[in-house]
């Protein structure tokens, strides 16, 4: 009887070693999912950022080509409205060249008298 107890004893000691080592292993095993959850997202998060930041850069870029032809317009507009003026004047120096060229009423005879 006292070996069965013996027996007993150590299948005992050896069931709570088997239970502490399937609890290491459990533990060890929760870690190394936590870790790879972990690891998964700071990698969703990495690729989350980093094509946030291609897409500001695009649309920066999509902006700055906007400005940048707003500009070239407001620039064509200018020009246009210089070469209106260049035109308005010459047809006021134009209008000017006629009017010395005719002959003033007052100063020769009227084809209606």
């Amino acid at each position: 009887m006292h070996v069965k107890a013996e027996l007993y004893d150590k299948l005992s000691d050896f069931g709570k070693e088997t239970e502490e080592a399937s609890a290491d292993c459990t533990r060890r095993y929760v870690a190394c999912m936590n870790y790879a959850i972990r690891d998964k997202e700071i990698s969703l998060q990495w690729d989350e950022i980093h094509f946030s930041r291609e897409n500001a850069e695009a649309e920066f870029r999509r902006q700055e080509g906007l400005k940048k032809l707003e500009i070239e317009l407001k620039q064509a507009e200018e020009n246009a409205y210089l070469k209106q003026i260049e035109v308005l004047q010459l047809q006021v120096r134009l209008a000017e060249l006629q009017s010395s060229k005719q002959p003033s009423s007052s100063s020769g005879p009227s084809p209606f008298n």
